[in-house]
């Protein structure tokens, strides 16, 4: 090997110094194989430095990416000039070979980086020199004859002593690489073998574990098996106490509700009966006033008819003129009718109003009828006016349902819980639409507001007791509770569609023919 440095000693890297008899007088070759050689000067001084694995794993790499190349440029180059095919399939022959030992040192390296390095240098560096003098210059010398004239084939045939002392010296380097891979074979038997001693005794220490595991798992079993019994047990309770809790919170539910109501309809009927009486006189007298009007006109008529005929100074015509002008005669007369009109009919509104408070406070569950759903509608918002006017346009969208038998004072107080909660969700000033309609067997009643809207997780839990999303003081979050309740016990039910931003529709379902609901099936059986 001419001036390639001695062969490596064991844990040794290889070096390689560049020597000009290596000139092929192809330049673009030559370049190649000075960077071939100065990737396998830094692979060399890696070794020197005990390297980790990843920095000669990408040096090995770079090594492949450099020969792919200068193995194309020299395929190429063969292919151009012509050489003969058994010298083509030769030197192919070695580039292929030279990728799978680099594909077998990059497995050793993967194993045992610092073992595997020398060998590895050691290999490369008698390949690229074997490579560099025998076959590409031999490579070379073929190119110059074909381009001078000889045929491939001659040109082939003089160069076939040099092959066959290149097959000598690749052979040599050949038998190196395997003693290097005899050797770490036999390593890796003794560590193979120590490796086997080791699983003997794990085997014997993982049955010890597995019988320790055994009896862990037939105690964990038993304890489970009691927990569960246990938890069991507990859940059995707690359901049972939850249950309770809900009937009692209802039953609480219900009795605040209908104390509230209960008193409602004792101050509603209070105040009726005490606003009627002066009702009645006010009423009474602003007939008697209305009659009084009429003559006190018609006198006056009868003394301007006089007036017209009689004969009086100039002088008292003009105190009589003069009268009528500071009286304003002629306004009076209009202006007294009109006020004795809307005195009577703010009368008769205050008479409605009455009327429809003491209707709406009878919440009696036993007087069930075939309501009209627009008059309770009206009763309702009769009640809840003051609540709404400030707050929202009300508008009326009401079509033809039939009379629907319910208990008129309950379903009342359901619509007010609505109305009330609509305009409570406005801030400022917005709209509340009441429809009204029917749907496959069912009469309904929708409150659609422009409010905040809900989102889902009230919308979850807006029917429970005591729930509700208004400031300490400001609600009892029954409202929509109780609301519930007497609507499934008309055998109905309640919808809600919301959404944070969009407002909330609120519709009562209530079946044409009533039903016999759980509730009542449980009242029937006690009073049985």
């Amino acid at each position: 090997r001419a001036s390639v440095a001695p062969g490596p000693q064991a844990g040794e890297a290889a070096g390689f110094d560049w020597d000009e008899r290596y000139l092929t007088g192809i330049d673009e070759v030559d370049g190649e194989h000075r960077e071939l050689i100065r990737v396998i000067e830094r692979m060399a001084a890696a070794g020197r430095t005990k390297p980790e694995r990843a920095a000669i794993g990408s040096l090995l790499e770079e090594l492949r990416e450099c020969a792919g190349r200068h193995f194309a440029t020299e395929e190429r180059l063969i292919a151009e000039a012509g050489c003969a095919p058994r010298h083509v399939v030769a030197h192919k022959r070695e580039h292929r070979d030279f990728a799978r030992h680099l594909t077998l040192f990059g497995r050793w390296l993967e194993d045992d980086s610092r073992s595997a390095a020398a060998p590895m240098l050691g290999f490369v560096s008698d390949w690229l020199t074997h490579h560099i003098v025998h076959v590409d210059k031999s490579m070379a010398r073929q190119i110059a004859a074909i381009t001078r004239g000889m045929s491939p084939d001659d040109a082939y045939r003089s160069e076939q002593r040099a092959d066959a002392d290149s097959a000598e010296a690749l052979l040599a380097t050949v038998h190196r690489l395997y003693a290097e891979l005899g050797t770490y074979t036999a390593r890796l038997r003794e560590h193979n073998d120590e490796l086997r001693c080791r699983e003997a005794e794990l085997g014997r220490t993982r049955e010890e574990l597995a019988r320790i595991n055994r009896e862990l798992e037939q105690r964990v079993a038993q304890r489970t098996r009691e927990l569960e019994q246990a938890n069991a047990a507990l859940t059995l309770e707690r359901d049972a106490l939850a249950e309770s809790r809900r009937k009692l919170e209802d039953a609480q539910a219900q009795l605040l509700q209908s104390e509230k109501m209960a008193s409602i309809g004792q101050l509603a009927a209070g105040i009726a009966h005490e606003i009627n009486n002066p009702i009645g006189f006010v009423g009474s007298n602003l007939g008697t006033l209305a009659g009084y009007v009429d003559r006190l006109l018609s006198l006056i008529a009868e003394y301007e008819r006089m007036q017209a005929g009689a004969r009086i100074t100039p002088e008292q015509t003009a105190a009589i003129e003069a009268a009528r002008a500071r009286a304003d005669l002629d306004y009076l007369r209009q202006d007294i009718v009109e006020l004795v009109a809307e005195s009577r009919a703010g009368l008769d509104r205050v008479r409605k109003i009455i009327r429809d408070l003491r209707d709406f406070s009878h919440a009696d569950e036993a007087l069930w009828q075939d309501a009209d759903l627009h008059a309770g509608i009206e009763s309702t918002l009769n009640v809840v006016w003051n609540e709404l006017k400030y707050k929202a346009d009300v508008i009326r969208e009401f079509g033809e349902p039939p009379p629907v038998p319910c208990a008129p004072g309950q379903i009342n107080q359901v619509l007010m819980n609505l109305l009330v909660n609509a305009a409570q969700a406005i801030e400022d000033r917005g709209t509340i639409r009441v429809r009204t309609g029917t749907r496959a067997g069912w009469a309904f009643v929708e409150v659609v507001d422009t409010g905040a809207g809900m989102t889902a997780e009230v919308q979850r839990h807006m029917f429970e007791p005591f729930y509700t999303t208004k400031p300490v003081g400001k609600g009892t979050g029954l409202g929509l509770s109780v609301s519930y309740n007497i609507v499934a016990r008309h055998g109905g039910r309640i919808e809600v569609q919301s959404e944070p931003g969009r407002g909330t529709t609120m519709r009562v379902l209530l079946p044409l023919v009533r039903r016999s609901t759980a509730p009542e099936r449980e009242a029937q059986a006690a009073a049985a």
